[in-house]
């Protein structure tokens, strides 16, 4: 499971969240077998909807405040 920076708070050093996220979820797929799963969490639901290699299992939202609600994926390696 991760929770990567939001790009609110903490900082991203200038990268964009797009591809920070893009990034993440490729490394995930050098070190995760077939069937493996990973957990994400996300600011927007439509982030990393689909990734090459992965498919999504299931989304669920979670509320947290006024401007945040977190959106956890689970995604299964192909």
């Amino acid at each position: 499971a991760t929770d990567p920076p939001y790009g609110r708070s903490t900082s991203t050093n200038g990268e964009s969240l797009d591809s920070l996220y893009a990034r993440s979820v490729a490394s995930f797929g050098e070190i995760l077998e077939k069937g493996s799963r990973v957990v994400l969490a996300k600011p927007d639901e439509s982030m990393i909807s689909s990734v090459d290699g992965f498919a999504t299992v299931e989304t669920h939202p979670l509320w947290v405040h006024r401007s945040l609600t977190r959106h956890f994926s689970i995604l299964e390696r192909l």
